[in-house]
């Protein structure tokens, strides 16, 4: 393959690559409309419901990184919608204990079904061994682009996986 060719294939690789994301993307949030709750709210609930205790707001803003004024607005909607309840906690009055409602935990059995789905057919036409090859791809290529810092350029130190 020569240079131009070479070019060529690496923009349709990216192109489809992006494609394929925006494709899962659209089915997920199809998924979470059938909910009514939106792809953050959705990760707020997956994480409350590995948990087997009450969870503060900031706890939730540590995980995701997010402030916890982001928390704040998931958690008034997923409250709203039924999907999980908030009290004042007891150790500190100016903190809300987060729980995951029987409502809740019922859509997060919905949609680990959903994504099991999704993934196995859209899969489904990989074997085996391709399956393994294309996650170590996948994983080179995010190493690669972790090795550029916010202004496009290589990174002096960047992180493996």
């Amino acid at each position: 393959m020569n240079k131009a060719e070479r070019a060529e294939a690496m923009r349709q690789c990216v192109h489809l690559f992006i494609g394929t994301n925006r494709l899962h993307r659209s089915a997920v949030d199809r998924m979470a409309t059938k909910l009514k709750i939106h792809r953050g709210q959705h990760m707020v609930l997956m994480f409350l419901e590995k948990c087997d205790r009450p969870v503060s707001q900031k706890e939730i803003a540590d995980a995701f990184e997010i402030s916890t004024a982001a928390v704040a607005v998931s958690v008034k909607r997923l409250e709203g919608e039924g999907y999980i309840t908030r009290t004042t906690s007891e150790s500190d009055q100016r903190c809300n204990d987060l729980l995951i409602t029987q409502k809740g935990i019922e859509a997060v059995r919905f949609s680990q079904h959903f994504f099991a789905t999704l993934e196995a057919e859209m899969l489904a036409d990989l074997d085996d061994d391709q399956l393994i090859q294309l996650t170590t791809f996948l994983k080179k290529m995010q190493n690669r682009l972790r090795m550029y810092d916010e202004n496009g350029a290589p990174a002096e130190n960047p992180t493996e996986e």
